[in-house]
Order: C-alpha cells, then structure tokens, then sequence
C-alpha cells in the first residue's frame, strides 16, 4: 500500500513539473505580429493610426502599404511583460480591419507594445520605424 502511494506521488510530482515547465515556457515565449492578427492578416483591408503626440489619425487601404507595415511589425519580437500596469500615453494607435470589422488594436509605447490589452515588450528594440510608416502617408 505505502509502495502503490509512493508511485502515485511520484507520478503525480513528475506530471506537476511538466505543467509547470510547459506553463513557464509558453510565457516566455516570444511572438510575432502575425500570431496577433492570425488568419486575417491576407483579409486586412484598413489600418487606422493614431499619432499619440498630435492625435492625426491617418488611414490607409492601399494593399501595398498595409502589406509594408505588416512586414514591419513582423520583423519586431514581443514577449509578454510581467508589468501589466496601465500605461497613459502613447507614441502611435494602429487598428487593423478586415472586412469593416475591427480585429486587432495596437498601442506602441516605446519599446512597449500593448495588443488588445496585453502589454509586451518589443524585444528587437522600438517600433520608431512606425513613424516612417506614418509620415509615408502624410
């Protein structure tokens, strides 16, 4: 009886290590933009931006712009931030549409990055090629 309590123990403390493994690096893990837009991201048809200093908002449906900002944001690395405290203020705003229907919101705030609520550091370094981005389509 104690030997059949000690093997469930032990299984028990085994499947409890690769869960906590599994949980640890599953949020260390580092993504790219096309795991936020996910299958949208060919369906993206407008992306607002928001200039967070002067609040200019552009827009564009162009194909070519919107594919050359996507190709931008997935150069970048995000990596899920331990501080989820609420940041005022911003550099840029972006929203992403696919078929008039709003799927993805973007805030840049320096070398952080918060997606639908979730605050991630860029990892690559800061998303001021966005500016660039913007400034094409004054």
């Amino acid at each position: 009886m104690i030997r059949k309590n000690k093997s469930l123990l032990i299984i028990g403390l085994g499947v409890l290590t690769l869960v906590i493994i599994y949980l640890i690096s599953n949020n260390m893990k580092y993504k790219r933009f096309s795991d936020f837009i996910g299958n949208n991201e060919q369906k993206i048809s407008k992306v607002e931006m928001v200039n967070g200093s002067n609040g200019k908002t552009v827009v564009s449906t162009d194909k070519a712009k919107i594919q050359e900002l996507i190709t931008l944001l997935n150069n970048e690395r995000y990596k899920k931030s331990s501080d989820q405290h609420e940041i005022v203020g911003y550099n840029f705003g972006l929203t992403f549409y696919a078929d008039n229907k709003k799927v993805l919101q973007i805030t840049s705030i320096g070398d952080r990055a918060n997606v639908n609520g979730v605050y991630y550091n860029v990892t690559t370094g800061k998303l001021d090629k966005l500016g660039k981005w913007y400034k094409s389509l004054l």
